[in-house]
């Protein structure tokens, strides 16, 4: 097995469904950017860490469903905030029963920016016309054997084998982008969803068309901006994707719990460039 669909929800997309621990592209990222212990602590199959939801996270999901049709649910209040107390109980009554609460007007702003989303990617030739959450499961190959992989795709077009991917952010000026991208990991996440993309589909491979879809949703004009990753950023995201990949495969074969963190003792720490050069610059005698 190479790749294969996964019938499951994102709820449960999000707990691994697969048949042993996979490894994700935000797990991915963690490992290549802070530790295989923290990728643990992380991985829900491992260390389970249980994160509560956040307002960002509420509304990416929210926005999820306002845009693609899928995702979780959400039951609106008509109150103008939280602070009554009837509204915060049935606040919690919504939360306790899998949905996420929201205000009216969150919910007003909320669509306002899925319509924007949906007529700014129909202009500019990336309609929402395929498949919605879409989730697989894939391998790839280590020398001590395959590799369980997961992925879930926002969108996925068939037919000009194209993979759309909503980003949430605070501003999408593309220069800010670029920041954004490295330190959420995208790079790292188009690196994998081609290489599960294209282990589904044999014919797509190397044609794969992997868009970001970022999206302001604080305030308007609520901006909307198309992204693909050039050729550097592809290139880096996939050497990071295959490191990750063989970090899995060696802390899952070392059959130790919980695995290493940054460092087995003590450190030492060197001054930075940019200290030093600020300290040489400086002239004490005036």
């Amino acid at each position: 097995m190479t790749a294969r669909l996964l019938n499951c929800t994102p709820a449960a997309y999000l707990e691994d469904p697969c048949d042993s621990p996979s490894l994700s592209s935000s797990i991915a990222h963690t490992l290549v950017t802070r530790s295989a212990r923290h990728a643990w602590l992380e991985h829900p199959r491992l260390g389970a860490m249980k994160r509560k939801a956040t307002a960002a996270m509420d509304e990416g999901t929210i926005l999820h469903r306002l845009i693609l049709g899928k995702g979780g649910e959400f039951e609106i209040i008509n109150a103008p905030d939280f602070r009554q107390g009837w509204a915060r109980t049935v606040r919690d009554e919504i939360r306790e029963a899998g949905k996420i609460p929201l205000l009216m007007a969150d919910f007003d702003r909320l669509r306002k920016v899925a319509d924007l989303v949906r007529r700014r990617c129909n202009d500019e030739g990336f309609p929402f016309d395929g498949q919605s959450e879409v989730a697989v499961e894939f391998t790839e190959e280590h020398e001590s054997g395959p590799v369980l992989c997961r992925c879930m795709f926002d969108h996925m077009r068939r037919d000009v084998h194209a993979l759309y991917d909503l980003k949430k952010v605070a501003t999408a000026r593309p220069k800010d982008l670029e920041r954004t991208l490295v330190e959420r990991g995208l790079d790292i996440q188009a690196a994998a969803y081609r290489r599960a993309y294209e282990k589904l589909e044999l014919d797509a491979a190397g044609r794969t068309d992997f868009v970001l879809i970022f999206c302001e949703t604080e305030e308007e004009p609520y901006e909307v901006v198309p992204a693909r990753l050039d050729g550097a950023f592809r290139e880096i995201g996939a050497q990071r994707w295959a490191r990750a990949v063989d970090l899995w495969a060696r802390m899952l074969a070392c059959g130790e719990w919980p695995w290493p963190g940054y460092t087995d003792g003590a450190v030492t720490l060197n001054p930075p460039g940019w200290v030093i050069a600020q300290e040489l610059g400086n002239d004490f005698t005036q």
